[in-house]
């Protein structure tokens, strides 16, 4: 039953590629390009990893967390649902970290549903950092231009005082 949920969980998440915020799917980019350049040898696995680890950890998983923090749910979810939140949340991030083993022994039995996603969770990972370049998204390449240039303004004495 919690691996359903978790896969629906993962599902919605992949499917609202799209509407993940720029600023994320930037940094996430960064992440990638940085570790390619400090790294040239690592793997899209490993650094499938660190973008994950980011991802889930700063932007999803505390939106499943705390719900109503983000404004998805009107109040506190009982104790139970909150405990299931908590577990879907763990299970992404372990999902996202990789790791070869389970920290706690209840998240063993969960091993499959980690093997199972784990390329399906890497594409999406790569999928999240194609996105335009900062001053091409923004459409800021007339504005630094501008910044560039000395700007001065002329204004008499006459002018102030009509003011």
């Amino acid at each position: 039953m919690l691996t359903e949920i978790a896969n629906n969980f993962l599902t919605t998440i992949i499917d609202g590629l799209e509407e993940a915020p720029y600023g994320i799917r930037w940094i996430c980019k960064q992440i990638r390009s940085l570790t390619k350049r400090k790294y040239p040898d690592a793997n899209d696995q490993v650094i499938c990893t660190l973008i994950g680890g980011f991802f889930f950890l700063r932007f999803i998983n505390p939106a499943i967390v705390t719900p109503k923090s983000y404004m998805l749910i009107d109040g506190q979810p009982a104790e139970r649902p909150r405990r299931t939140l908590t577990y879907i949340a763990k299970m992404l991030q372990n999902l996202a970290n990789k790791p070869s083993y389970a920290k706690e022994p209840y998240m063993s039995k969960l091993q499959p549903f980690i093997q199972a996603n784990k390329d399906r969770v890497n594409k999406f990972m790569l999928d999240l950092c194609e996105v335009q370049d900062f001053y091409e998204s923004l459409e800021m390449d007339n504005y630094v231009a501008l910044s560039k240039k000395d700007l001065e303004l002329s204004i008499t004495l006459n002018e102030v005082y009509a003011m």
